[in-house]
């Protein structure tokens, strides 16, 4: 009678153990991962990842719920019923218009029973990156200053205001020489979708006053997951 009363207190210890919440695969599944990448997305976009839970016995299991962290994200599962040998995609999709700025890392709760009444549970998770795009913004959009008398640089502030990636790789001082167009060309290296402002100082290489009214164009040029392109005109004359 111990013998059997000690069987029984540790096969109630052993379900109890495999009920609880538990970083350890159930017996028998195999997830081919349990993290999906789902790259860069736009807000107005949505991306779906997909999860492969395999079932190689001996019991069979049913995912009884399915619960992602937040709203923005909604799962498909074909069939609950994961008998054996089987294997069955659960489809998670992500709402770009709901999942925040920049690289953000959600989970997915998956809640089972085999068929023997025992609970488990899975966590999963899903990345990506969403970027809210906020056009760069110059201002002003137009400069219009005399010469200078001795023909020293003119320096004007201008604010910018956009992506924090792109803002933040524009330098404080651009040089505007004495040709027709400057450029200045932006390839936002990280992403990041909050936007943020900052001065940039432009000196404009200036001849002596008097001379006839000269004509001249900065162009700030954005590459990356956008392009965009700023033109900004500059007039240089003589203050009469």
């Amino acid at each position: 009678m111990a013998v059997a009363a000690l069987a029984v207190v540790m096969m109630v210890m052993l379900r109890t153990r495999r009920a609880s919440a538990s970083p350890f695969l159930p017996p028998g599944l195999r997830l081919e991962s349990d993290t999906q990448d789902l790259g860069i997305i736009s807000a107005a976009s949505s991306a779906t990842g997909r999860f492969k839970i395999s079932n190689t016995g001996p019991l069979v299991y049913r995912i009884d719920k399915v619960i992602p962290e937040c709203g923005c994200m909604a799962a498909h599962l074909p069939d609950p019923v994961l008998g054996y040998p089987r294997t069955i995609d659960l489809a998670v999709t992500v709402n770009g218009a709901g999942w925040g700025d920049g690289l953000r890392k959600k989970s997915v709760a998956v809640f089972l029973s085999d068929n023997h009444g025992v609970r488990s549970s899975l966590k999963l998770t899903v990345t990506a990156s969403v970027r809210r795009v906020t056009n760069l913004e110059v201002a002003p959009g137009r400069i219009d200053v005399p010469f200078s008398r001795t023909g020293e640089p003119i320096v004007v502030s201008l604010f910018v205001r956009g992506d924090k990636a792109i803002v933040d790789l524009i330098p404080p001082k651009i040089l505007v020489t004495d040709a027709p167009i400057t450029r200045l060309g932006i390839s936002p290296s990280t992403l990041e979708g909050r936007s943020a402002s900052r001065e940039v100082f432009a000196s404009i290489e200036s001849p002596p006053a008097g001379q006839e009214a000269d004509q001249r164009t900065l162009e700030i040029a954005v590459s990356g997951s956008y392009r965009q392109v700023i033109q900004i005109p500059i007039r240089l004359h003589s203050g009469h």
